[in-house]
């Protein structure tokens, strides 16, 4: 019950992917070991696998020589999958295995991913199973519970019992799972078109879903040249796997047996997902990767060679004496990281867990496993970002808060820049489907001796977050699915809000900034008794832990749901009897955060319990009963009558989050001093209140401000005064988002020794953190290495399709409507840069109106190729605004300027300007140049002819296509109407957005600007009301 996640029944109808769908990655490849301090010869690199699905990430990894001691951590909730991960680590462990040698690897390929054996896999894989179940692990895995370790060999157990079926037995369970798979399949599918399944007649609807399923793969691959038989040949191969569940290279085998690992262990059904097919893990493939020496089975030939690089460079791991432990651990994601006992991870990554589980739920369980180091990463994927259209709008709704709160509110920052649009390891026009999009996230910097104080866009974010936390409209049929409930939003409780809130007064060292009436503001009624349960628990008193066992009836009725509900338990007075479906009034309480153990069986579910929490004197043992309740459709299942069936015990796991104070510097006593009083932190910048204390008055305030060029943000700043007195020291402020250097605003008040210090966000320059050496990054862009960008031979679309994906593509043929944004007007500058080769290589960018251009650049055509496949364009630029800066700081002189240009731009070339109309299109020009500098190595053309460093408006840089994260959406249109539907300011009757809005104190559902509009709307509203 650490875990704040709304409980949902998966058991009723689980889902499995025993094997990825997507291709796996390196997430060691932005690892900077300088700045984290990482020693690679002594130091063990801890790396943490949440939902870790099958073991090709953990094998990625293995490619990074440099690291001499990993360790390697894998949690998964499901059984089979921890099972099967250690099963292929014993087969590819062995020492006599060879990934090159046929039989080895067909072996292999079979447990991997066929749904049929022949007998020299069943047999073999018998004797891994026998020495598995007498704990003969590999020597480099582990598992460290020894309950957990007792659940495998179960299922191992259950594998072996598959195996050791008679021959009539198969052949019998062959053809039930056969007939579950093929059911399975054409259902989903058919959900999915029943439009087209509406004009055909006598259709056989397996045949049409495998047809259309290979279909689909085979556009997913991703490669342009490919013959019309060679892409037939593709199709009928992913449609005999999509037939028969196995792919191989041998043809003609005799099978005896199913694959155990590919069915519940515990009935012995098909839950694969319809549409999981092994190439799926595979794709984008590149060029390189496609193997068309025959071409019969490309498909299964170039996964096959992918998996055997794999395998090669963990085995040469192993066999060089390199450290590369595995740590198997069977068990919710969330309730492992707050356990104590767990080590904190150099790296994490979560997988797409976030849709299932929340993201706020996610990151908070993480941060706290996350190692304090600056190079520490915390990865989460999402698959369902596109409700919200944009992955800037999908973070900004799931977390509750604008992108420039998140350091403060969740201390994290984000080290992916999706404010640019879709990351560039996302992008991949040759998919038809949009890609999971990853997003890296790093410890952000502490306040230090700032005392935050409540601000509006704190309590706009506490009220955002409530609405999700305490919402109390259900049942979903009725109310209606709120928006975000695919991206995990829907799971979000009352507990999710407290760790939130304690979490941040953990980290700001006390409740200052939260206000008296925020808490109590939000609280539906029947969260009250939750509320009191939650609070008791982190204030250290005595609370309970409930459990009863769940009549037979309710199991059965339970394991016929639909899809996969969410559940809420509700505590019921005993008057309230039958099916009644309105749990509104005095003394319902609802509990949103329990846990349900449910035993699945090929019966059904056996053995079902329930716990959860509850304040010591609660007053409910004789007035009250359970049920548990399907949020989408209020279907009802008791769980007792009485609390007299209910066992109780005293619950002693500590509250994850416990309140700190905030450590200031202090003062000696009657000496000048200078403390904060008050922080107020908007969206774009940070408004302090400072207090003098000084015989004499406030004025001689001076701020440091220390930065290392050419970065123009800092973390911190001191304030001192300008005549220093013996045995004083400045006042260290320390800020997690970074402020700019420029525009900071001093008011001294000489009467009331205050200081207001008013500092900008650095919304539009990079992090000091994000100013590293090239030499630094594995993934560091050398020009000099690039291929040129050849039109006919691209993997990718061609290079017009790159740049048009920058924009919404109903607006290129009309740029009246498409949005006037900072953002867009960079993106033309890209298109200026890219579609002319015939334009001068002598390039301007300046502002309307201004006397010189703010940079100038040499455009080194012609256009590269990434090792993504993204077009690049190499830029030789200097940025004139920051040259001025220079000079006057005597830092750089007009001679060497002069110079400098007359070097790069020689006279009589033809010049290009590209006009640009803001202040703020400059900004984001500069800090996507700036941004990209650091990204790549100068070419050797670049270093024998600039003057680059620190102290140089000089820079090597490039440009390459910010992608929309959805060309074919008007995302600023959707993200409009997203809003006018969901904005909790929304006045019900007039439509208008209130700055003070009043809400309805019946059902607190409706809002309105006035009392005369509520009046006004009671006619309509009142239905809906006695309803909610």
């Amino acid at each position: 019950m650490l875990t704040s996640v709304q409980r949902t029944v998966i058991e009723a109808n689980p889902i499995n992917y025993p094997f990825g769908n997507t291709r796996s990655k390196n997430v060691l490849q932005d690892f900077n070991c300088e700045a984290g301090g990482f020693n690679l010869c002594s130091s063990s690199l801890k790396v943490l696998f949440l939902g870790s699905g099958d073991l090709r990430n953990a094998l990625q990894i293995a490619e990074n020589e440099s690291f001499n001691h990993m360790q390697i951590h894998l949690n998964d909730l499901n059984p089979s999958v921890v099972a099967r991960n250690i099963t292929i680590l014993k087969i590819i462990s062995a020492p006599d295995f060879n990934p090159e040698d046929d039989e080895d690897f067909a072996f292999l390929w079979d447990v991997w991913y066929n749904l049929e054996w022949p007998e020299v896999t069943h047999k073999r894989f018998r004797g891994v199973l026998k020495d598995l179940l007498n704990d003969l692990y590999p020597e480099n895995v582990s598992v460290p519970k020894t309950s957990q370790a007792e659940m495998l060999k179960k299922v191992w157990s259950a594998w072996l019992s598959v195996l050791s079926k008679t021959e009539s037995e198969a052949r019998v369970l062959m053809e039930k799972v056969g007939l579950e798979r093929k059911m399975s399949i054409s259902k989903h599918w058919q959900l999915l078109h029943r439009k087209e399944l509406e004009n055909a007649k006598n259709c056989d609807s397996f045949s049409m879903a495998i047809d259309d399923l290979a279909s689909n793969l085979e556009r997913s691959i991703g490669l342009g040249g490919l013959d019309d038989s060679s892409m037939q040949n593709i199709h009928e191969e992913a449609k005999q796997y999509f037939e028969t569940g196995s792919c191989r290279l041998e043809n003609d085998i005799k099978i005896v047996c199913l694959n155990p690992t590919l069915l519940d262990h515990a009935t012995l059904r098909w839950t694969l997902h319809y549409s999981l097919c092994p190439f799926d893990g595979y794709m984008p493939l590149l060029k390189e990767e496609l193997v068309t020496l025959m071409k019969n089975k490309m498909m299964i030939r170039s996964c096959q060679k992918i998996l055997k690089n794999l395998l090669s460079c963990y085995r040469k791991r192993l066999i060089d004496g390199k450290t590369f432990e595995l740590f198997f651990y069977l068990e919710d994601a969330l309730e492992f990281c707050y356990s104590e006992n767990v080590n904190k991870f150099d790296v994490i990554d979560c997988s797409n867990m976030a849709d299932h589980v929340g993201l706020a739920n996610l990151i908070l369980a993480c941060s706290g496993k996350l190692l304090d180091h600056p190079s520490a990463m915390l990865f989460t994927d999402t698959l369902r970002w596109f409700e919200f259209k944009s992955v800037k709008f999908y973070l900004e709704k799931v977390l509750c808060c604008p992108l420039s709160m998140i350091p403060t509110i969740y201390g994290l920052r984000l080290k992916s820049r999706i404010e640019l649009g879709l990351p560039e390891y996302v992008v991949d026009l040759r998919c038809p489907t949009s890609l999971p999009v990853e997003v890296c996230w790093q410890k952000a910097a502490p306040f230090r001796n700032v005392v935050m104080s409540a601000s509006p866009a704190l309590s706009e974010f506490l009220y955002q977050l409530a609405n999700v936390c305490f919402d109390a409209k259900f049942p979903l049929r009725i109310t209606g699915v709120p928006p975000g409930a695919g991206c995990g939003m829907l799971l979000y409780t009352p507990q999710t809000f407290s760790y939130v809130v304690n979490s941040m007064i953990q980290r700001l060292g006390g409740d200052h900034w939260l206000k008296n009436d925020v808490r109590p503001a939000e609280m539906n009624p029947n969260f009250q008794l939750a509320r009191r349960t939650l609070e008791a628990w982190k204030n250290g008193q005595k609370i309970l832990k409930l459990s009863a066992n769940m009549p037979t009836a309710s199991c059965a009725k339970m394991a016929s749901l639909s899809g996969i509900p969410s559940i809420r338990l509700i505590l019921l007075p005993k008057a309230k009897q039958g099916n009644c479906s309105d749990f509104s009034g005095p003394g319902v309480h609802f509990i949103d955060n329990f846990e349900v153990k449910l035993e699945n069986f090929s019966t059904g579910f056996e053995d079902a319990s329930i716990s959860f929490l509850l304040i010591l004197h609660h007053g409910l043992e004789k007035t009250h009963r359970a049920i548990l309740v399907d949020i989408l459709d209020g279907s009802e299942f008791v769980v007792f009558e009485s609390f007299e069936s209910v066992q109780v015990e005293d619950w002693s796991i500590p509250y994850p989050f416990i309140p700190s104070k905030i450590q200031l510097e202090v003062p000696a006593p009657k000496e000048f001093h200078i403390k904060v009083e008050s922080c107020v932190e908007s969206e774009d910048q940070f408004h302090l209140k400072i207090k003098v204390i000084s015989p004499e008055n406030a004025a001689g305030i001076v701020l440091f401000i220390n930065f290392p060029a050419p970065c123009e943000s800092s973390h911190e700043i001191r304030v001192s005064r300008m005549q220093q007195q013996k045995n004083y020291e400045p006042l260290s402020l320390s800020f997690p988002y970074p402020i700019i250097l420029e525009n900071i605003r001093l008011i001294l008040d000489p009467t009331c020794r205050h200081v207001e210090l008013v500092v900008k966000k650095a919304l539009w320059e990079l992090w000091p953190c994000e100013y590293r050496r090239a030499d630094d990054l594995y993934n560091v862009i050398d020009p000099d290495q690039l291929k040129p960008w050849k039109e006919e031979e691209s993997l990718q679309r061609s290079l017009k399709t790159h740049i048009s994906s920058q924009f919404n593509i109903n607006h290129l043929a009309n740029t009246s409507l498409m949005k006037k944004s900072p953002l867009n007007v960079v993106r033309r500058v890209m298109k200026a840069l890219f579609l002319d080769p015939a334009r001068p290589r002598y390039v301007t960018i300046q502002r309307m109106n201004a006397p010189e251009p703010d940079w100038f650049f040499l455009v080194h055509r012609p256009v590269s190729t990434t090792p993504t496949g993204r077009p690049f364009l190499l830029l030789s630029a200097i940025d004139f605004r920051l040259a001025e800066k220079l000079v006057k700081g005597g830092k750089w002189s007009e001679e060497k300027n002069a110079e400098d240009l007359k070097r790069v731009f020689p006279g009589g070339k033809e010049i290009m300007t590209i006009p640009i109309k803001t202040t703020e299109d400059s900004k984001l020009l500069k800090f996507v140049l700036r941004l990209n500098s650091s990204k790549i190595k100068p070419s050797t053309w670049q270093k024998n002819n600039l003057t680059l460093g620190e102290d140089s408006p000089w820079m090597a840089t490039f440009v390459s296509p910010l992608y929309s994260d959805n060309p074919l959406l008007d995302v600023e249109s959707a993200d409009a109407s997203s809003r006018s539907m969901s904005d909790n300011n929304c006045c019900a009757a007039c439509k208008k957005v209130s700055q003070s809005p009043k809400r309805c104190s019946r059902c607190r559902s409706s809002v309105y600007c006035s009392v005369e509009c509520q009046h006004q709307h009671w006619p309509q509203h009142k239905m809906v009301c006695k309803k909610v």
